[in-house]
C-alpha cells in the first residue's frame, strides 16, 4: 500500500515477469481513498519486489501472505 502506487506498479511490471492489479480501497483511520497493489509473485521475486517498494516509498506498507495454490500463467499447478 503506497501513496506511489503507479510508479511502483510500472517497475513492478517493467523489472519481474509479474503483472499486477490495483484494487480500490479507504483507509480506516482518516477514511482517504487509496489503492493497493496486489500481485502473486514467486519466491525469487519477493526480494526483487520488496526492494523496488523500499527504493521508491520507504512508508509503504508490504503484506506477504504465503498461497496455498495459485491457478495459471507462470505458476504450477498444485
Amino acid at each position: 500500500i503506497s501513496v506511489n502506487y503507479m510508479h511502483i506498479s510500472k517497475i513492478i511490471v517493467d523489472q519481474t515477469t509479474s503483472g499486477v492489479t490495483l484494487l480500490i480501497a479507504e483507509g480506516g483511520y482518516a477514511h482517504k481513498p487509496t489503492k493497493v497493489i496486489s500481485c502473486a509473485v514467486t519466491p525469487s521475486e519477493l526480494r526483487i519486489i520488496r526492494e523496488i517498494v523500499a527504493n521508491n516509498d520507504r512508508d509503504a506498507l508490504i503484506i506477504v501472505s504465503p498461497a496455498t495454490s495459485i491457478y495459471g500463467k507462470k505458476f504450477s499447478r498444485n
